[in-house]
């Protein structure tokens, strides 16, 4: 009696947490529309204020999270909710912090526009508070011993993954791969010409690093359902794209392709036979696959005039480095002297 009693306390327990893990998923969608949206209007040059009706999505978002949590706390008579964890907690308070922060910045410095808003202190607290408190759905997946879960039971921890994914590349516009439309080298200029490459192939890299390095995350802990990189690439791509009111429509295909492939490559590989091979299997392709479907993509919608050398030599790249990251996420087991 005492085992069933403890076990129906686990799934008691399991079950609190993953309502929470719904609910910072919808909440953090909530809020990351509006941050996005705030993004567009930056990009679109409309009128600078804090209070915009973009801050207001981002803002009211994270009210309407924290009267959700407070009122289940009342509810549920709980003084805290220690499901979240100290790491949300913290994140929480940050985000505050931050809100406040970043009002009197304003009142004291003024809006700031293009790159001095990715890299605004306030913001970036902001930033960090968010991904935090994202976090937590992630952390919850990660500790239950669940190797391959459903789609539904996976969704949540999915579009946690896929938020902080999207936040970070939108802290990192300056270098996304999604905001480029065509590969052109400025004529007339040699020293421009090869600075807008050298920019293009270090967004490459960065994007890589942060789609490619997530899947092998989620790859090593998780049996994902068919699905997964699908939506994360496909819906990070379309959110980053969006800040350029989605001028080259054809990338966002092309990512969403290239996580069909990934997600193909992900069914038919079986960790269970060799498992560090399949991983540098992955690791290699899915790269492949990402920077293959985004040249042809940028191929027609407003060309590439970048010589065979610059275009195949950034495949090849992405493609080492996503070995790299595979080493990192898999690392090859010592062996006993």
């Amino acid at each position: 009696m005492v085992e069933t009693a403890a076990r129906a306390g686990e799934i008691r327990r399991s079950g609190l947490e993953r309502r929470d893990e719904i609910a910072i998923a919808f909440f953090g969608t909530w809020m990351v529309t509006g941050l996005f949206l705030d993004g567009w209007a930056h990009n679109a040059e409309k009128p600078e204020t804090f209070f915009s009706p973009w801050h207001g999505v981002l803002y009211s978002g994270f009210g309407a999270a924290v009267a959700y949590f407070g009122l289940q706390d009342l509810v549920l008579r709980r003084s805290r909710r220690l499901e979240l964890g100290s790491l949300v907690t913290f994140g929480f308070v940050l985000f505050i912090v931050g809100a406040i922060g970043d009002f009197v910045w304003h009142e004291i410095f003024g809006i700031e526009v293009d790159l001095e808003a990715l890299l605004s202190p306030t913001h970036l607290a902001l930033m960090t508070g968010g991904l935090l408190m994202l976090s937590g759905p992630v952390r919850f997946a990660w500790e239950r011993n669940e190797r391959a879960p459903s789609i539904g039971a996976f969704f949540p921890t999915l579009v946690s993954v896929t938020l902080m994914v999207a936040v970070a590349s939108f802290f990192t516009m300056y270098f996304s791969a999604f905001r480029f439309g065509g590969l052109h080298s400025a004529t007339g200029n040699a020293d421009l010409a090869e600075f807008q490459q050298l920019h293009a192939i270090g967004a490459v890299l960065v994007t890589n690093a942060l789609l490619v390095g997530t899947a092998l995350a989620l790859r090593r802990r998780w049996r994902t359902p068919v699905g997964s990189f699908t939506f994360l690439f496909g819906v990070v791509a379309f959110a980053t794209a969006g800040l350029d009111a989605f001028k080259s429509p054809k990338v966002i295909v092309a990512a969403f392709l290239a996580g069909i492939l990934t997600d193909i490559l992900s069914a038919r590989l079986d960790p269970s036979t060799n498992r560090l091979r399949a991983a540098r299997v992955f690791g290699a392709l899915t790269p492949f696959f990402l920077w293959g479907t985004w040249l042809i993509a940028e191929r027609y919608s407003d060309g590439i005039s970048w010589t065979a050398e610059l275009w195949a030599g950034v495949v090849i790249l992405a493609v080492v480095s996503g070995l790299a990251l595979s080493s990192l996420a898999f690392p090859p087991k010592s062996r006993a002297a």
